[in-house]
C-alpha cells in the first residue's frame, strides 16, 4: 500500500530543479556559442557544445521519466513536458549550429551572428529566471515582464537576422 501512495506525492521539487538544470544547460550552451563565434576555429567549443547537449537530452529524458511516475505534478503535465521540449530544442538547434560551423569549415562568421548569439543568451538567461521562479512566484508581474523580455528580444534578434539577410541579396 505504501508503495502505492507513494506514485500519488507530488515530486514537485525534483521536476522543478530538472526544468531548471535544463534552462541552465541552455544559458551554459547559448554561452559557448558566443565564446565560438569569437573563434570559428575553437574545436574544443564544437565538442563543448555537443557534450551540453546530450546533457540537456539526459535531463529531458529525466523530466519525462518523472512526469511518469508522478501523479500530481507542481504545473500541468503537458506544460512541463512541452517547457522540457522547447528548452532541448533551442539547445539542439546551437548544437546544429556548432555542426555546421564545423563541418562546412567556416572561418569568418557570417553578418549580425556574433549579434544574434549575445541576444540568444539573454533570452536563454531569461528562460533561466523564470525556470528559478516557478516554485515560488511571489510576483506574477514579474513573470509577465520576462516573458515580455524574451519577446523583446526575439523581436530584435527577428531585425538582426532581416538585416543580414539584406546585406547578402
Amino acid at each position: 500500500m505504501g508503495q502505492w501512495l507513494s506514485w500519488i506525492k507530488s515530486n514537485e521539487k525534483e521536476l522543478l530543479l530538472i526544468l531548471d538544470n535544463l534552462a541552465k544547460k541552455a544559458v551554459e550552451t547559448s554561452e559557448a556559442v558566443v565564446v565560438l563565434f569569437s573563434d570559428l576555429s575553437n574545436e574544443e567549443q564544437v565538442q563543448k557544445i555537443h557534450r551540453l547537449e546530450t546533457e540537456a537530452d539526459v535531463l529531458t529524458r529525466d523530466i519525462f521519466s518523472e512526469l511518469n511516475r508522478t501523479f500530481i505534478t507542481p504545473l500541468d503535465r503537458e506544460d512541463m513536458q512541452r517547457i522540457a521540449s522547447k528548452i532541448d530544442d533551442v539547445i539542439d538547434f546551437m548544437d546544429g549550429i556548432a555542426a555546421r560551423v564545423y563541418s562546412y569549415k567556416i572561418t569568418t562568421p557570417p553578418p549580425y551572428c556574433e549579434q544574434i548569439a549575445g541576444e540568444l543568451v539573454k533570452a536563454t538567461k531569461e528562460v533561466e529566471y523564470m525556470m528559478s521562479k516557478l516554485q515560488k512566484i511571489k510576483n506574477p508581474k514579474d513573470m509577465i515582464q520576462h516573458c515580455r523580455n524574451t519577446g523583446d528580444i526575439e523581436h530584435t534578434v527577428d531585425d538582426l537576422y532581416r538585416e543580414a539577410i539584406k546585406r547578402y541579396l
